[in-house]
Order: structure tokens, then C-alpha cells, then sequence
């Protein structure tokens, strides 16, 4: 159940991708409606022409509205667990003007708590440049610890675990800013870090000698084709190492066509200064995250920690470029837990 505050359903077309951010419909449509409040859900109408796929565009079309009017779809099952558990995620994305002008990278922020994918959209959700991502990481973590030890009512002594998902290695002076300020306001509590990378840019690969493929029929070919062959299941996992391990999460059936390849497995890496280190429980909380994107009903290929945080990036990056846009509108939405960036 859900309390709707209002949405205003925006139409597009495919051609608008080509324009710059601040003459593109959509993002100045995302901006009026976002000064006032109103969340914005948009479909393009090539989408809703289109006679192939069209059920699956509406479901996700459904799914995503859902959520910004404050619902909540799903959650992850998970165990009862007995520590306080926050995880932070950090994604990239660059924008520019057009594509051949100069490109500026934004980081995004994003918190999901106690482990289930319960999503704090409000006081932890922001972007920056990358120059000044550190100390939005700290604004960002402070608003988060507050907000979940108030809302939880913490006792003292309780334990705590915060998970960082990063898109890059944190160096040692972020890793030390981080702790230093969990340090000073929790200093009631035991505190554990796990500061996990996660990349698909590795020289890795896993295959799967028994997978045949999957059958299906291809409407470029106009006859059946085979994809995903010696692809491993979505889920496999394979430790590398005390602290390196690589994650499949897409396999032979999540791959859309025969010429997309071999599908890469993502590469978790926990840096030597985790004090939880607990490395089979981190992939699978991380597996069980690509599970939880409200933007469609299928998997990701990454968990939502870093997709979530690199679509606030990138809508936030192109919001800037829109005339009049004042970042403090996201102040203005009347239900905190609304998922505006889907």
C-alpha cells in the first residue's frame, strides 16, 4: 500500500535523446514538475506504437510509476541479523553537452539499509563532481547514520556494520575520513567497514564447458539462433582469493542475442583495511541486490548500489544544464521514500 502525492506522466520521442539536456523535453519537464513537487514518470511513443515487446514496456512502465508514488514493490528475504547494517553505494557516470564536447564525471550516492534493500531515498541520495565526491560521501553518511539510529532507535552497544560498494578502489584518506566520522558519532557502538569494489573491467572470464546454449528466435536472422553458449548460470560465483572473487550475473538466458558475446562477470575486490571480511556473505548480499531495481522486473547486471547511484548522477548532471533548474526542488517532494530517478 502506498499514498499517492501525484505524478505527471511525460511523453517523448526517441529523437529527443539527440538534444542537449537543456533543450531536451524531457529533462525540462523532469525540472518544471520536480519545483513542484510531482514526481515524473516518462515513455517514449515509439513505445507505446511499438507491437513487439510492448507488454513488457508496460510493465515496467507500471513498475517504475509504482515506486515513485511511494510504493514499494519488493524487498530482499533476508535472515535475521543482529547487527545494524548500512550499505553505501557509489557509481560514476560522465555527461556533456554532446557527444563529441568536453565531458565533466559526476558521482552519485545511494544508502540501502539493514541488508533487505530497504532504500533511503531522501537525505543520503546526491551528486557531485568527481573532484568533490569525498565530501559529499561524508555529508552523505552522516545524514544516513542519523537518520537510521533515530529511526531504528539504537541502543548503546549495539553493533554496526556499514558495506561500502564502490565503482573504484577508495584511497586511504577517504577510507580514513569515513572511519574517523562513524568513529565520532558512534562512539557507543562497535563499528565494522567492508569497502568493496566492483568492476567489469578485468582481464577475467568464467566459463561453463557443459552450457549449450539457449534456443530462440531471432528476428534479424528471421530464423532460431543459439545464445550464451559456455555462458555460466547468472548467480555462479568463484572465490579468488581471500579477497577477490568474480560474480556471473548474467548467463545464458539473460543474454539478449547471439552476437552480444560472452557476458562478463563482475569482479568483487575487498580492500586490506575491511575489518569485516566475510567475503562469501558480501557476493551474495551483492547477488541478491541485482535483484532489487524497481525500474523493470528482470535482473541487473550490477547491483542496484552502484545503478541507482549512477542514474541520480546522470539525472541530477543533466538537470544542471536546464534553465532556471535549482538543485533544492528535491526539498519539494511530498513522499521521501518517491524513486524520482528511475
Amino acid at each position: 500500500m502506498c499514498e499517492i502525492s501525484g505524478l505527471a506522466l511525460v511523453q517523448v520521442r526517441e529523437a529527443h535523446k539527440q538534444r542537449s539536456a537543456g533543450l531536451n523535453p524531457y529533462f525540462v519537464a523532469k525540472a518544471r514538475f520536480m519545483r513542484a513537487g510531482v514526481p515524473v514518470q516518462a515513455v517514449r511513443l515509439e513505445t507505446v506504437e511499438a507491437n513487439r515487446g510492448r507488454a513488457y514496456s508496460l510493465n515496467n512502465l507500471a513498475l517504475a510509476t509504482y515506486a515513485k508514488i511511494g510504493g514499494v514493490p519488493w524487498v530482499i528475504s533476508t535472515r535475521g541479523v543482529a547487527t545494524h547494517e548500512l550499505v553505501i553505494g557509489i557509481g560514476c557516470t560522465e555527461v556533456g553537452s554532446s557527444r563529441l564536447g568536453e565531458r565533466t564525471r559526476y558521482v552519485g550516492i545511494t544508502t540501502l539499509f539493514q541488508g533487505d534493500g530497504r532504500y533511503l531515498v531522501w537525505e543520503t541520495t546526491r551528486e557531485a563532481t568527481f573532484d568533490d565526491y569525498p565530501e559529499a560521501l561524508l555529508a552523505s553518511l552522516r545524514k544516513s547514520l542519523r537518520f537510521v539510529r533515530d529511526q531504528n532507535r539504537w541502543e548503546q552497544g549495539d553493533p554496526v556494520r556499514l558495506i561500502f560498494h564502490v565503482y573504484k578502489p577508495l584511497k586511504r584518506i577517504e577510507i580514513e575520513a569515513a572511519k574517523g566520522l562513524v568513529d565520532d558519532m558512534l562512539k557507543d557502538h562497535p563499528v565494522e567497514f567492508a569497502f568493496l569494489d566492483l568492476s567489469h573491467q578485468h582481464p577475467f572470464q568464467i566459463f561453463d564447458s557443459a552450457q549449450g546454449g539457449v534456443e530462440y528466435w531471432s528476428h534479424d536472422l528471421r530464423r532460431k539462433a543459439t545464445k550464451g553458449i559456455y555462458a555460466p548460470g547468472r548467480g555462479t560465483a568463484m572465490l579468488l582469493g581471500p579477497r577477490t572473487a568474480l560474480l556471473q550475473l548474467v548467463g545464458a538466458r539473460e543474454v539478449k542475442t547471439w552476437d552480444q558475446g560472452m557476458p562478463r562477470p563482475l569482479l568483487l575486490e575487498l580492500h586490506r583495511d575491511s575489518d569485516f571480511a566475510d567475503l562469501t556473505y558480501l557476493v551474495r548480499q551483492a547477488y541478491h541486490f541485482s535483484f532489487m531495481s524497481w525500474r523493470s522486473f528482470f535482473p541487473s547486471d550490477e547491483p542496484v548500489t552502484i545503478l541507482y547511484s549512477r542514474w541520480i548522477a546522470n539525472l541530477l548532471a543533466n538537470l544542471r544544464a536546464v534553465p532556471d533548474w535549482d538543485g533544492s526542488a528535491l526539498s519539494q517532494m511530498r513522499d521521501r521514500r518517491a524513486m524520482w530517478f528511475l
